[in-house]
């Protein structure tokens, strides 16, 4: 019995033309420019997609420089207590009165049920970027308008906070 015979075949890169050689490169040098354009950071992340608009809002905020002043939060949805209007005054960066349409309510008994001051808030929504699913901000005041967060990561689901006005 005889071997098998095995034939040489011609090795193809010899035979590749320069027009194929140059397309190859071009398309070499084109993913490598793409993957390192994915890994620059200038795209926006998916992950946070209200992470710019917080920061801006937080920002103007700083700059607003206001510790004294009253709002109303509107809690529309969420696991706590805070559902209804709430009408919130804020002196020295605490909460100071809470009214509602059934009258006042007990300041510690609001906090304890995630009342918050805009700078509380806007530091909660700070912590967790990624659990923001919608974020709408005053750009004169940078005070939040309307908020809504992702329910598994956090209970209290969303709100609107309208009427701002600082003290004075």
């Amino acid at each position: 019995m005889s071997a098998p015979t095995r034939r040489a075949t011609p090795a193809t890169s010899a035979r590749t033309s320069p027009s194929a050689r140059r397309t190859l490169v071009t398309g070499i040098a084109l993913a490598a420019v793409v993957s390192l354009a994915a890994c620059t950071g200038d795209e926006p992340s998916d992950e946070a997609p209200f992470a710019a608009d917080l920061e801006t809002a937080r920002s103007t905020w700083a700059l607003n420089g206001a510790t004294d002043y009253t709002f109303a939060l509107d809690g529309t949805c969420g696991a706590r207590s805070l559902d209804g209007r709430y009408v919130v005054t804020v002196e020295g960066g605490k909460i100071v009165a809470v009214d509602t349409e059934a009258g006042p309510r007990d300041v510690d008994t609001f906090v304890g049920w995630g009342g918050e001051t805009i700078d509380e808030l806007l530091a909660r929504l700070d912590a967790d970027p990624t659990a923001i699913t919608g974020f709408v901000f005053d750009p004169a005041s940078g005070a939040p308008g309307r908020y809504e967060l992702d329910p598994v990561v956090d209970a209290e689901r969303c709100g609107s906070i309208t009427g701002y006005r600082p003290a004075g």
